[in-house]
């Protein structure tokens, strides 16, 4: 019986049905002042203060790291921006932290993440 429980998780697991990485979500915020692509991830660029440059925040984007994850915050900052590259964004401005904790029958642990704002850069800037 251990065994059948054992292969399960592991088929469960190979399937993504337990979390072991990191979670994103994201919401919209306004409306793109143009027309959003994907872009490279080398394209978008991370700030932890706004840019200069005029603006439009245009998502939000939650990250965090699942439960059972080997993921460490450099990875959840790399999916974060690879999240962004895929919705089109110039750049992703890190807003602050979005850490949880969760308790279980061994303990807590904090499941470390961020949220940050997709970025689109004012037509007249370019």
């Amino acid at each position: 019986m251990r065994a059948m429980n054992l292969s399960l998780v592991m088929v469960l697991s190979a399937i993504g049905l337990i979390g072991c990485g990191t979670a994103i979500k994201v919401a919209d915020l306004n409306p793109s002042p143009r027309a959003l692509s994907p872009r490279s991830v080398g394209e978008v660029k991370v700030y932890t203060i706004p840019p200069q440059r005029p603006f439009t925040e245009v998502k939000m984007i939650v990250a965090r790291q699942e439960a059972m994850t080997n993921d460490d915050i450099d990875a959840v900052l790399n999916k974060m921006k690879l999240k962004a590259a895929e919705l089109g964004c110039d750049g992703l401005i890190i807003r602050g932290a979005s850490n949880e904790v969760v308790v279980g029958q061994y303990g807590g642990k904090t499941l470390q993440g961020y949220v940050g704002s997709c970025v689109v850069f004012d037509e007249a800037s370019d």
